[in-house]
């Protein structure tokens, strides 16, 4: 008997680990296989950095001979979903259970921060975006001074390896003595990670930057569609490692808009999936997810999915009480039945769980009456209140009365 653990969406052994040599020593090869050029023949980058083929894995093995799968559904990394949710929608076809938060928090969720950077190209060209790594380098010093930010530990992911030296570099020679000290890890805490794409697989950090260097080419007005491995063949799997190493924040530094990538020049998954995962960020501010203070209860009447009845009667008479409540709050499969806050609060206060047919679905006592519990725990949220049929088809006044004693006075 054998048990082979991985995941078939994420980076598989590649031929420089195989080989032992370096990712420098490996010509990349496009579709066409011409060094540096799309499948339309557009000249996208030709000093690309190389992206070392994808090699066979004894997972994939195992996953093609038909063996029995398991699928692992329970997201516990992010403590926010918009970190996850992308993922979750394009690779993994929504089977992730990934907890919502109770909002309100503007460090969580992705962000885009638009830098009017220029990448240095060509064979005169270091190949790095220096506005773009000051600006990284600046948002770290910032974060490290800012006693809100509560110690988080930071990480850095580059596309190339040129842009992450420089990165280092100017973190290095930093006068900055909290920069110093977070790379020294000086405290036992996490030390900075900067790392590029096709090396960060396993790491995660509190907040993650994101600093691609690519901009328009100033010679042609366009956008260069070589963003190095995440151009290769497996790219979109690339992707999705990067951009789930956040536990808390993601923030991506970018020196084009997403409408620059002209998506009819390039059939590359991972070039379309990043023009996507872009246009998914919010624009310098508001996290992505669910607005955490609706005016009102959201598609009262509306709820078709199992239980909705016992969810719509339960928020109904909230709201009736003055109260704000949105059912079947959440990104993913696990959601919220009804989410309830006080007017004018910032965030969610109240979880309230039922026992409807999505509670009975799941295979185990701690998925049913366990996990549930993180919600305030791991999430945050300032209460959980479980509410069973029975006790609320024989005392609604009592049921209603404890979910109010438990709502925060603002």
């Amino acid at each position: 008997s054998f048990v082979v653990a991985g995941d078939s969406k994420q980076m598989p052994p590649t031929s420089v680990m195989m080989s032992g040599t370096s990712a420098a020593d490996t010509e990349l090869v496009g579709p066409e296989g011409v060094a540096g050029q799309d499948i339309f023949g557009d000249d996208a980058d030709s000093e690309a950095d190389p992206a070392p083929s994808d090699a066979d894995s004894i997972l994939m093995e195992a996953v093609e001979s038909g063996l029995p799968q398991v699928w692992l559904s329970w997201h516990y990394r992010s403590r926010d979903e918009s970190l996850i949710a992308f993922s979750n929608q394009h690779y993994y076809s929504g089977g992730l259970a990934s907890f919502p938060a109770p909002g309100g928090d503007p460090s969580v969720g992705v962000r885009r921060i638009r830098v009017l950077g220029n990448f240095e190209r060509g064979t005169a060209g270091s190949r790095t975006n220096p506005v773009e790594a000051a600006a990284v380098v600046a948002e770290i010093g910032r974060r490290l001074a800012d006693p809100s930010c509560g110690g988080q530990s930071l990480g850095v992911v580059t596309f190339n390896i040129q842009q992450r030296d420089l990165i280092s570099n100017l973190l290095e020679d930093s006068k900055d003595e909290a920069i110093l000290a977070a790379l020294a890890d000086a405290e036992g805490a996490e030390q900075i990670l900067v790392k590029n794409l096709e090396n960060v697989q396993g790491d995660e950090r509190d907040v993650i930057l994101f600093s691609p260097a690519y901009s328009v080419d100033p010679s042609s007005g366009r956008l260069p569609l070589n963003f190095g491995p995440l151009s290769n063949a497996g790219g979109e799997r690339r992707l999705n490692v990067a951009i789930t190493r956040a536990r808390r924040q993601v923030l991506l530094f970018t020196s084009f808009d997403p409408s620059d990538i002209d998506l009819r020049r390039t059939s590359a998954l991972g070039t379309h999936h990043f023009r996507a995962y872009l246009e998914s960020a919010a624009l310098d501010g508001a996290p992505l997810g669910p607005d955490p203070v609706p005016d009102a209860v959201r598609a009262l009447g509306a709820d078709s999915l199992p239980g909705s009845r016992l969810r719509q009667e339960i928020a109904q008479a909230l709201v009736e009480r003055g109260m704000v409540a949105q059912t079947e709050f959440g990104l993913s499969s696990f959601k919220v039945d009804i989410a309830v806050r006080r007017p004018g609060s910032a965030s969610w206060q109240v979880a309230i769980m039922i026992d409807g047919p999505q509670w009975l679905a799941r295979g185990t006592v701690s998925d049913r009456d366990g996990t549930p519990g993180l919600l305030h725990s791991m999430m945050g949220w300032p209460a959980v209140q479980r509410i069973w049929l029975p006790h609320w088809v024989n005392n609604r006044a009592e049921v209603l009365a404890r979910i109010i004693d438990v709502l925060p006075d603002e």
